[in-house]
């Protein structure tokens, strides 16, 4: 519920708000349809059995009635009031802007992201430099439609950054908009299968970013840590907050 009131105490008013219960059975859909009852913006879905979150992402941009599409994992929360706001007006009065995201918040500390577009564009294919519930992004834009990859296990956002920074430009806000669960990384038990799965796309859209030899380089020496290094081991622990440093302040 967190997340659902964190967005109904948004300023910005003028939304349509989707929400995909992705075929849970411990009573979710029971209550989601209860607060859609006391909010017209609400429209509940219900998957019968789960079908993943890239297919029910894109079930739900594909039912928006919008062309702005935002988005919050059940478990974040949104804590800029105007959040919605500033990103939407950016975005009308920058049509060449096609993705905006901001810095956020986790276990009480504050994560920065790349700012403008073209240091969004010497990190993008290092790390993903967005945070999936702080963004908003243009649905469709002549003939490219933003459609998470369904092929993909991981890092689903980042790959559709990469093909949206193809036809337009990409900037992040300075101000923190979200609080991020600690509980929702589903990455931290899978670090190695994760990070030959960014490979593999990295490659693919690497002639189209600066730093290509570079960043092949990084990657190929993360996998080869987490194939000799165990995972929650102090070195890892050490690795893992140098990392967030860097990237940090940059």
């Amino acid at each position: 519920m967190r997340a659902i009131i964190s967005v109904q105490n948004q300023s910005f008013t003028d939304y349509e708000f989707i929400i995909v219960n992705d075929g849970s059975t411990d009573g979710t859909f029971t209550m989601l349809r209860e607060v859609a009852l006391s909010d017209r913006r609400i429209r509940v879905f219900n998957n019968k059995v789960n079908l993943g979150l890239q297919k029910s992402l894109n079930f739900a941009i594909s039912n928006a009635k919008t062309n702005y599409i935002a988005r919050i994992d059940d478990d974040d929360e949104w804590i800029d009031l105007m959040k919605l706001d500033k990103q939407y007006k950016f975005l009308l009065k920058n049509p060449n802007y096609l993705l905006i995201g901001t810095a956020f918040e986790n276990s009480y500390t504050i994560f920065k992201n790349p700012i403008s577009d073209q240091e969004i564009r010497q990190q993008i294919l290092f790390r993903c430099p967005f945070h999936h519930s702080s963004v908003m992004f243009v649905k469709k834009v002549s003939n490219f439609n933003a459609l998470y990859n369904e092929d993909l296990t991981y890092a689903e956002d980042w790959e559709l950054w990469l093909r949206i920074g193809l036809v337009g430009k990409m900037i992040n806000l300075s101000g923190v908009s979200i609080k991020v669960s600690s509980h929702n990384n589903l990455s931290e038990s899978n670090f190695l299968s994760q990070n030959i799965n960014n490979l593999r796309f990295i490659k693919k859209y690497s002639k189209f970013y600066p730093n290509q030899r570079l960043a092949f380089i990084y990657h190929y020496v993360v996998i080869l840590f987490f194939k000799l290094i165990p995972i929650d081991s102090l070195i890892h622990k050490v690795a893992k907050r140098l990392y967030q440093s860097i990237f940090n302040k940059i």
